[in-house]
């Protein structure tokens, strides 16, 4: 009988440990697809998907690569807010509405050490904007392949984004980066703060969502923006 009773409590508690484990596996989950990150078409660019992840690596593999991407979202009712989320490997300028928002990711820093593989983790901003206007254009310029001492690479170029708009109405919606996104190379810019405007950029075709590498941690600082 003692056994009995003994097996039934250790089963009582495996399954409670289940549910928690469960519920962690569900958040998880529900991360990575609100985490959904877009690239250029890997049949297209085959060479330009992957790189160095320190520009501190002996080897610093990876064409200098910088991927331009756009959506426009138009709803035809005020948008009172947006929650913004979003990152992307290496470098980004983003642009809301036509207006300049947000340069980064924020650095994940470290001793310097070890480059010859990708830091445990890697930061998102997170920030909310009250746009006038009931459309929501975003613009994101993205570069690939660190090349500053601070910069620090998945090995793999990408660009997230997720919001969630509240409405003047009440009502809400979610929006994330997806096939549905354009994106193109845009090869005037040929290496590190270098520019040739001879060089005309690639059409626009849809983008790729690729295999989240990064599963962002939120930035322990605010949005870093640039001004003149």
């Amino acid at each position: 009988i003692k056994n009995l009773y003994l097996r039934a409590f250790k089963l009582k508690i495996q399954a409670h440990f289940d549910r928690i484990n469960i519920r962690f596996l569900l958040k998880g989950v529900i991360k990575m697809l609100c985490e959904k990150w877009i690239w250029l078409p890997e049949d297209k660019y085959p060479d330009r998907q992957c790189c160095c992840y320190s520009d501190l690596e002996d080897d610093k593999g990876g064409l200098f690569t910088v991927a331009e991407f756009k959506r426009e979202y138009a709803y035809g009712k005020k948008i009172a807010s947006a929650k913004l989320r979003f990152s992307a490997d290496t470098a980004f300028q983003l642009y809301i509405n036509g207006e300049f928002y947000a340069t980064g990711p924020a650095s994940v820093g470290g001793d310097f050490l070890s480059n010859e593989k990708p830091r445990n983790y890697y930061y998102a901003y997170e920030t909310e904007i009250n746009p006038d206007s009931d459309a929501l254009e975003f613009f994101a310029r993205v570069r690939m392949k660190p090349d500053r001492g601070f910069e620090f690479s998945k090995g793999h170029g990408g660009f997230m984004l997720a919001a969630e708009i509240r409405f003047a109405d009440g009502t809400k919606t979610v929006i994330n980066t997806d096939n549905s996104w354009l994106v193109r190379f845009n090869g005037s810019y040929t290496q590190s703060r270098k520019f040739d405007s001879a060089v005309v950029p690639d059409e626009y075709v849809n983008a790729e969502e690729i295999f989240n590498l990064w599963h962002t941690e939120t930035a322990p600082i605010p949005v870093c923006t640039e001004s003149k």
